[in-house]
């Protein structure tokens, strides 16, 4: 095999691992919950998704307002 062709063998086989290594991400995310607040009470919930598990800006985040 000459260097040019093992060049391509290397590169196929990481082409391979990073397909095989991508994450899945999900369309939607489920929760459910019960917040500990008196009835009429109006709550505010805000959802974050980070990269890391600590630290750093989030990816996403969505505010729910005026959920009771």
């Amino acid at each position: 095999m000459g260097v040019f062709a093992h060049a391509q063998t290397a590169e196929q086989e990481s082409e391979q691992v990073a397909k095989i290594a991508a994450p899945v991400i999900p369309q939607q995310v489920r929760y459910s919950g019960k917040l500990a607040t008196r009835t009429g009470d109006i709550v505010e919930a805000v959802f974050s998704i980070y990269a890391a598990p600590e630290g750093g800006e989030p990816l996403w985040t969505e505010t729910a307002e005026g959920c009771d």
